[in-house]
């Protein structure tokens, strides 16, 4: 068992300042490649925000509320080595004074497949920093349990990307998550108190070996308990296929996930199944192996059920209505296609007088634009391309629904004093 701590810091910058009629502070300092800092604003009189740039201008971080309080603090991972800028602003335009401080965090080791203690002091920079060093297309769990405070994990690649990050994943107030990593390097991990509370804690890393999962198919899967209890499946999708991914148990209420082969979080659910079973939509942005986590929520052990399969939208024009009819089980899922223009404002609802409808809305890249459980949603396309519905039921009804698709007008803006009138469809 490793130990380390928070303490050996070394201070960068320490400046007391005022944040005028301007509305922005503006501080540089030298960095070198591959340093891990914490920058921390601190404020009495407002709610301060604190951007980390590059000499470029190209923006490394942000934070708004990661310190005590309404403070900002930021965890980077200097890409190279030579002048950085750190930028304040205040969250709600107020003015006055704050203090600017940056520290080098010094990384404790910690192997792949070992549990390591730390103790999470007070103040500005209380994070505890731990650096692993792992293989492209490694699947790790990284978890961490406090009984001092509610943790918050995050984990950044050797490029300084902030991979995942994770408050309450584990069990009870416990930080876990799961990452694909991208590249073969050293990888950091940082640990926080999401109320600042000081305390001991232990952090775990643990590399995955996922499960085979056909496209098409079910397997069953059964949850221990502990920090890692993660079920862990894999299965290779080809680019621009929608799928759904469904998690049932009897035993826990179960979260799914769904990561890309880049590694990036595609989707995550909850309780979008059948009572408190997890049920997500996805649009396979590349051709190559998908990664499936399953947690539970309440931390509980148990048996589950994991199902992927593909989903064939069927394709309705935008100004159009069409019905269909959802089934039950864990792929009771209404999934719809229709082409969409950059610009244009849509409103999607669905209707049924057999069950309670939800409806969620996609981009041609995947993203979940919109969801919405009265039925009925209104978005902005970000982009002409081919958007993706999704028709689910609120409370696990079945039956018949009916789905339109309009393009709603924008009306121009009206003088001052003037009303009008608009009929709702």
């Amino acid at each position: 068992m490793i130990v380390g701590n928070s303490t050996a810091q070394e201070r960068i910058l320490g400046v007391h300042a005022s944040l005028g009629s301007d509305g922005a502070g503006v501080w540089e300092f030298e960095g070198t490649a591959g340093d891990v800092i914490s920058v921390t604003v601190g404020s009495e009189d407002l709610d301060p925000v604190v951007y980390l740039l590059s000499i470029a201008g190209d923006e490394l971080a942000r934070d708004d509320d990661s310190g005590p309080g309404t403070d900002a603090r930021l965890l980077a991972v200097l890409p190279e080595t030579g002048r950085y800028v750190v930028g304040v602003t205040a969250f709600d335009g107020e003015s006055g004074s704050y203090e600017v401080t940056v520290h080098e965090m010094p990384p404790v080791e910690i192997t792949v497949g070992d549990s390591a203690r730390g103790d999470l002091g007070s103040g500005a920079v209380a994070a505890g920093v731990w650096e692993f060093t792992g293989d492209a297309g490694a699947v790790v769990s990284v978890a961490v349990g406090s009984d001092a405070f509610d943790p918050v994990v995050e984990l950044l690649s050797p490029a300084g990307e902030q991979l995942a990050r994770d408050d309450d994943s584990g069990p009870g107030t416990d930080a876990r998550l799961l990452a694909v990593l991208p590249e073969t390097g050293p990888y950091v991990v940082r640990v926080s108190a999401i109320d600042n509370e000081p305390g001991p804690y232990e952090v775990t890393v643990h590399e995955m070996r996922p499960a085979p999962v056909m496209v098409d198919g079910s397997d069953t899967g059964d949850l221990g308990s502990g920090s890692v209890a993660a079920g862990v499946w894999e299965f290779t999708g080809d680019a621009g296929v929608v799928v759904s991914v469904a998690v049932g148990s009897d035993a826990f209420d179960p979260v799914v996930e769904l990561l890309s082969p880049a590694g990036e979080q595609l989707a995550r659910d909850d309780d979008s199944g059948p009572g408190t079973d997890a049920r997500l939509l996805a649009i396979l942005p590349e051709t190559g192996p998908y990664v499936v986590g399953v947690t539970a929520f309440d931390g509980e052990p148990g048996p589950y059920e994991v199902t992927v399969h593909e989903m064939g939208p069927v394709e309705i024009t935008v100004g159009d209505s069409d019905t269909g009819d959802l089934g039950s089980g864990s792929v009771a899922v209404g999934v719809w296609e229709f082409t969409g223009d950059a610009g244009a404002v849509v409103s999607v609802a669905v209707g049924s007088d057999a069950f309670d409808p939800v409806v969620e809305l996609l981009s041609p890249a995947g993203e979940q634009l919109a969801r919405d459980d009265s039925g009925r949603l209104l978005a902005v396309l970000p982009e002409t391309g081919r958007y993706v519905v999704g028709v689910t039921a609120n409370d696990d009804g079945t039956g018949p629904y009916e789905m339109a698709v309009r393009v709603v007008e924008v009306r121009e803006k009206h003088e001052m004093n003037t009303t009008s009138e608009g009929v709702l469809r």
